[in-house]
């Protein structure tokens, strides 16, 4: 059964949706049916506005695992290379301007759609590895999907009528936030949205009632743009596959072919409101950062921790004593990603890095900076391509990733609450990004008359490609032992010459 509801409310045109741990409410059950959270391929759920998550690191480290370089091969590691560069290539967040309507980057506009169709990739299913890889990022860097929160539901209840059929309450809010007034919004990159509560009867997953957002802009090309959402690129994370039974490709949600350019109005908004170093909270530093260790041979002991990009401001104080862990600290407010080599499959020794820098952090009114190091032992995030096991017990699942339970949790130092389980909080790793090595597959089935190679349908293949004309990478590449499927004939089945 499903109720539909309508609703249209005079908003701005952005929001973006900020992720942390599933807080107690959503993972109650309300008159004996849960919420749309912790869903299958969920790894939390939407925050409030001043519940976000965050990285309190200058450098993130990243690796590729050997099972990655074996699938995808330098190629792939390029893709992910370049998805790594949107952020990297962001200023720092304090430099992003706006008019009071939009975002500016080095004075240009940032754009409300960076999705754009490769029609050839298209035709033969292609899914773009730097484009998932970039949503994949994102959420790790606590954003939510946008566009599934647009709506929300916080509550049902289930009114018993004598004599009648039994009447379903629900209270539904925004969970989106709009990235200049910080108000509550069904707006995302422009496009207004609607919702129709449906509760979800299903066989494989527990029941759930949901606002399904449904956009009201019949004009717009994607009606869903966000990289934080995906839904451009991916609609869900496990898989929602299309067959098309007899022949032919098997298209995600037909999205096959889609690709990101760069990060949308709404990503960077979000990413500002998250890393700005004006955004405050009481945070404490990860485990492994120490107080740092002056160096010998030096005109100056604290070189190695002063420089110009730790160093914003002046009337600083320098704590040289004792670490000061817990403190009212402002964003990193400038992203950046550092490649390290890491070899976990053949178990070699990741020589460890000693990353120096200044922690600032406001004492009684007054910024104050402190030299720390940090040891890394391991990479913060790690890509690697495996088996993901089946969604549904059926289909291959396309990607995995670390969940939020190791992020850090700081409500209780954040001022009074008697929620205690909603932010903000702290990012930390090690996270692990995970892409299924089991593309390509084939569906058959008794649907069509006796199975055979003739009735199959291939599924969705990894490449790497850009709105261009130049052909497509495919994946994976030559020389590993993984089947694989070549350019050419990926076109000729999609052509019709055969499977």
């Amino acid at each position: 059964m499903g109720l539909g509801i309508w609703l249209v409310l005079v908003s701005q045109a952005w929001a973006f949706s900020l992720l942390g741990p599933f807080p107690a409410w959503q993972l109650a059950a309300y008159g004996g049916l849960q919420l749309d959270y912790n869903q299958p391929g969920d790894i939390g759920g939407p925050m409030r506005i001043n519940e976000g998550y965050r990285w309190n690191i200058p450098v993130i480290y990243y690796a590729f695992d050997q099972s990655f370089l074996n699938y995808f091969g330098p190629n792939g590691v390029a893709a992910v290379n370049q998805a790594i560069a949107t952020f990297n290539n962001l200023p720092p967040m304090n430099q992003i301007v706006t008019d009071g309507f939009s975002f500016f980057i080095n004075g240009q506009i940032v754009p409300t759609r960076t999705t754009l169709v490769n029609q050839t990739a298209q035709e033969i299913g292609l899914l773009d590895v730097k484009s998932t890889a970039m949503h994949m990022l994102i959420e790790e860097l606590g954003l939510a999907e946008p566009e599934r929160y647009a709506w929300a539901l916080s509550s049902r209840q289930v009114v018993n009528v004598t004599g009648a059929p039994d009447i379903t309450n629900y209270t539904v809010v925004n969970l989106n936030f709009d990235p200049i007034t910080l108000r509550p919004t069904n707006m995302v990159n422009d496009i207004l949205y609607g919702y129709e509560i449906l509760e979800v009867n299903a066989v494989t997953i527990p029941d759930y009632a949901e606002a399904f957002e449904i956009p009201l802009d019949p004009l717009a090309i994607f009606p869903f743009t966000s990289v934080a959402g995906g839904r451009s690129v991916l609609t869900t994370l496990g898989g929602s596959f299309t067959f098309s039974i007899g022949g032919g490709t098997i298209f995600v949600e037909n999205n096959a072919g889609r690709l990101y350019t760069g990060l949308t109005h709404d990503d960077v908004g979000g990413l500002r409101w998250l890393y700005h170093a004006n955004r405050f909270a009481v945070e404490n530093l990860e485990t492994n950062v120490t107080f740092g260790t002056q160096l010998a041979g030096r005109n100056s002991p604290w070189i190695p921790f002063f420089s110009a990009t730790n160093l914003i401001g002046t009337n600083l104080l320098v704590n040289t004593n004792l670490l000061v862990q817990e403190a009212l600290r402002g964003g990193i407010n400038k992203l950046q990603f550092q490649r390290v080599n890491y070899d976990s499959l053949l178990g070699r020794t990741f020589a460890p890095i000693t990353n120096r820098f200044m922690d600032r952090f406001i004492t009684n009114g007054q910024v104050t900076v402190q030299p720390v190091q940090r040891v890394i032992t391991r990479p913060d995030i790690v890509f690697t391509a495996e088996r993901l096991g089946l969604e549904d017990n059926f289909f291959p699942v396309l990607l995995a990733r670390t969940g939020t339970g190791n992020w850090q949790n700081n409500d209780a130092i954040n001022g009074i609450d008697t929620e205690v389980d909603g932010g903000p909080g702290v990012i930390q790793g090690p996270v692990v990004i995970r892409f299924t090595d089991q593309l390509p597959f084939y569906f058959n089935s008794t649907g069509g008359g006796t199975p055979t190679q003739d009735t199959h349908s291939q599924s969705v293949v990894w490449g790497s490609f850009n709105e261009g004309s130049a052909d497509p990478i495919i994946y994976p590449q030559p020389g590993v032992v993984f089947p694989r499927a070549t350019f050419q004939e990926l076109r000729q089945r999609a052509a019709g010459g055969g499977n």
